[in-house]
């Protein structure tokens, strides 16, 4: 699918240096869109920490070493986009606010969030530390919630006409449960209930900001195993190209009236 209308576009990932807001950081930017990448660990530094599903989101961003205030890292040049990593905590209101306001100010505006923060964590109800059990929850649920709801706020100020959330999240079968554990399974499945509740509160107040739910139908591998493609899972590339279609489909739907 063309790209053209998605040129200089702005658009927020959450998770964005690794696993499937690693890899929708790099598609979109390779998109020709502007995007502001929000981690807590930012690439290029000692505290970037790197998962197995994120070797080559790694290899992608391996030269971007942080150059500005506020814990901002700029794209590497000859990219037909461009991403600022800034470092920031999903779940922290302070922090999801100073990231809207620089990228406001340095942009004029928000056309897209992506929801991707949290990485699988198949944690057990009983046996698992109750710290890491918290995160879980707030990162995937609260964090979700509250950058929607601010990104949705500063969209609506902005009186942009065609915003669209993304979140990702999961499906809930017999297969998941020989692989996931119930918690991480039902959380996945909380941030779907969420995300359809945020859509139908939009219509309802006829708020034209679209909401996607990608959903993560199989066992999610690193990105090229070719044992794991053959079962029938499925990749943080593949997720990433999910996004990116609805992404860009939405944007020519707008281009387009027409063809609503």
């Amino acid at each position: 699918m063309s790209s053209q209308n998605l040129v200089g576009r702005v658009a927020i990932v959450t998770g964005a240096t690794s696993c499937v807001g690693g890899c929708t950081t790099r598609r979109l930017i390779n998109m020709g869109m502007i995007v502001v990448g929000v981690s807590r660990k930012l690439p290029g530094t000692k505290r970037a920490g790197w998962g197995r599903f994120s070797q080559n989101v790694q290899r992608g961003f391996s030269r971007l070493v942080p150059r500005q205030k506020d814990d901002i890292v700029p794209s590497q040049e000859g990219q037909l986009g461009k991403v600022f990593f800034v470092r920031g905590d999903v779940t922290n209101p302070k922090d999801i606010r100073r990231i809207i306001k620089w990228t406001r100010k340095k942009f004029g505006h928000i056309d897209v969030l992506v929801n991707a923060a949290g990485s699988v964590q198949n944690y057990d109800f009983l046996y698992s530390d109750q710290k890491m059990l918290k995160e879980m929850i707030e990162t995937r649920m609260l964090g979700t919630l509250l950058f929607s709801r601010a990104v949705i706020l500063e969209m609506k100020a902005m009186k942009i006409e065609n915003g669209h959330i993304i979140a990702t999240s999961g499906i809930i079968g017999k297969r998941d449960l020989a692989v996931y554990s119930g918690m991480y399974l039902n959380v996945q499945g909380c941030v779907t209930i969420m995300t359809s509740a945020i859509k139908d509160d939009l219509e309802n107040k006829h708020i034209p900001i679209k909401v996607t739910d990608i959903t993560i139908p199989r066992e999610l591998v690193d990105d090229s195993p070719a044992e794991g493609v053959e079962k029938g899972y499925i990749t943080a590339a593949d997720i990433a190209q999910e996004i990116c279609d609805a992404i860009s489909q939405h944007a020519c739907s707008q281009s387009n009236p027409s063809n609503n």
